[in-house]
């Protein structure tokens, strides 16, 4: 008698008259398989008999938790932590940055400051001072471009 689970279901009962069917039956068959190896065999450890070692061994999961690829001496990953050449380049950029602000009119720089410092939006910006968006946004625009050329000199 056939054992009837998730993997091995009764297609009899479930598409009547499949048997006459066989193509369409080895399709489902092949189809449930693949399932079960993707949902069960890839994440298993399982014991398997090497001839060469002539002993059981244990053939691990193919499915990893990044924590146990961590472990011990066996990082796989670059470390998350920025090294010293990017972090000079970082403090160079700012330097830079600080100088290309202080080079700017003063309402250019009030600008940048209540849309990038203070997080304001566009709009929240047209709202307090009265100046249409369009034209705050075409003034950013603008600024942001003049920025650029100044932290490149």
């Amino acid at each position: 008698m056939a054992k009837h689970d998730k993997y091995h279901p009764d297609y009899s009962k479930l598409y009547p008259g499949i048997e006459s069917r066989p193509e369409i039956l080895a399709v489902l068959k092949q189809s449930d398989r693949k399932m079960k190896y993707i949902e069960v065999d890839l994440k298993t450890e399982r014991p398997v008999y090497s001839k060469k070692a002539g002993r059981i061994i244990f053939r691990p999961s193919r499915e990893d938790s990044f924590e146990r690829l961590c472990e011990d001496e066996h990082i796989q990953f670059a470390s998350d932590d920025s090294s010293l050449e990017e972090e000079l380049a970082h403090k160079d950029m700012l330097q830079r940055l600080r100088n290309a602000m202080g080079k700017l009119e003063h309402d250019e720089a009030s600008l940048i400051h209540a849309l990038f410092y203070e997080g304001l939006s566009e709009r929240q910006l047209s709202k307090r001072t009265g100046i249409p968006q369009r034209t705050i946004h075409d003034r950013k625009r603008r600024i942001l471009v003049k920025l650029h050329k100044l932290m490149e000199n």
